[in-house]
């Protein structure tokens, strides 16, 4: 085990931090093995916890929102598509933020030579750029300038029909681990089929040299479900047997059902929001909150400001006025450790030696 701070500084123990005496600088990559966020007062330790969500903020990391949420920052957009950024480039505010998250699915390829020069322009500044690829039914020429460009591949696994579509997928996976930097990371997400856990199998080792993680995950409950459908116990132990015998395989705790059931705000969650400007998503011309559908089907309610305008919406409402949340571990973390901040206490990451 080591210790990083907010500046990736790394310490092989408490006492070199409190002296100051870093070994390294860490990349991000090993970032992927945070286990513990632990908060010191004077070398005493008065908090930790391990649900960090490592995977669910790479490239960045708990330290990152912590800074941002106490200094009110913008840490990272989320672009949901160019429309409005195409042609005002130089009016998103970029300076202070250290990632960008740009979708790509079959709309946004319409406008790939966009997405290749704002992605340009942000590694330019220094920035982290991430993909998330809802499809790989990619142009070459268009997937090889986002390799050269990317951090961070976050990529859609969908259901397979027969092997053919299966030898595509990995083809593809294949390409981006050639084309793409050394430091950069791979993340195949997938929700739960049963009848794909045979292709799980195959992925996980077709690719065990070229993907970081493979994730199989569970979709909310659809609305029109009554009934939450169990999953049969001979997937859950091939699931669980690829966990136990593949470092880079995850999935949920608990797998007895196919969903998961819908969420909603209660009284156990903080009902603040931080991560409105911390890590806003972009639609159009519009800053949004977040992309939960009441967001995105009453955008001018919702919307924080337009990208051409300094001037904001009364964002007093954003938490108050929720029932649904699409960021709520932030959120309810950052309330819960936010005052350990204000009062000048030490946050360290606790990172696994692997």
């Amino acid at each position: 085990m080591y210790y990083i701070d907010i500046n990736k500084n790394k310490f092989t123990n408490l006492s070199n931090y409190y002296n100051n005496v870093s070994s390294e600088k860490v990349k991000n990559r090993k970032l992927l093995n945070s286990k513990r966020l632990i908060v010191l007062n004077q070398g005493k330790e008065v908090y930790s916890t391990n649900n960090i969500q490592s995977l669910y903020l790479y490239p960045l990391n708990i330290l990152d929102y912590v800074k941002y949420a106490k200094e009110k920052k913008t840490l990272m957009y989320n672009i949901l598509n160019m429309d409005g950024i195409k042609n005002n480039y130089n009016n998103l505010e970029i300076e202070e933020i250290k990632n960008v998250e740009i979708l790509v699915d079959k709309e946004n390829l319409k406008q790939f030579s966009g997405i290749v020069k704002f992605s340009q322009i942000l590694k330019k500044k220094n920035k982290l750029v991430s993909f998330n690829l809802k499809t790989l039914n990619i142009d070459e020429i268009f997937l090889k300038k986002l390799c050269d460009i990317g951090d961070y591949f976050k990529v859609r696994l969908s259901n397979f029909e027969n092997e053919d579509d299966y030898k595509s997928y990995l083809n593809k996976i294949n390409q981006i681990k050639k084309w793409c930097n050394q430091d950069s990371v791979i993340h195949i997400k997938g929700y739960l089929e049963e009848k794909q856990v045979k292709y799980y199998e195959k992925l996980v080792r077709d690719t065990k040299e070229n993907v970081d993680i493979i994730q199989i995950s569970k979709e909310l409950i659809p609305i029109s479900y009554k009934t939450n459908p169990k999953v049969s116990n001979d997937v859950i132990d091939k699931i669980r047997a690829l966990e136990r015998t593949n470092e880079n395989f995850i999935s949920v705790k608990d797998l007895k059902t196919l969903y998961y059931p819908r969420f909603e705000l209660d009284e156990r969650n903080s009902h603040k929001c931080y991560v409105w400007y911390i890590k806003p998503y972009i639609k159009d011309n519009y800053i949004l909150p977040c992309k939960v559908n009441k967001v995105i089907k009453n955008i001018d309610e919702w919307k924080v400001r337009e990208i051409l305008s300094d001037n904001n919406s009364n964002v007093i409402k954003y938490g108050k006025k929720c029932d649904d949340c699409a960021s709520i571990f932030e959120n309810d973390t950052l309330a819960e450790i936010i005052e350990f901040y204000n009062k000048g206490y030490d946050f360290l990451l606790e990172i696994d030696e692997k």
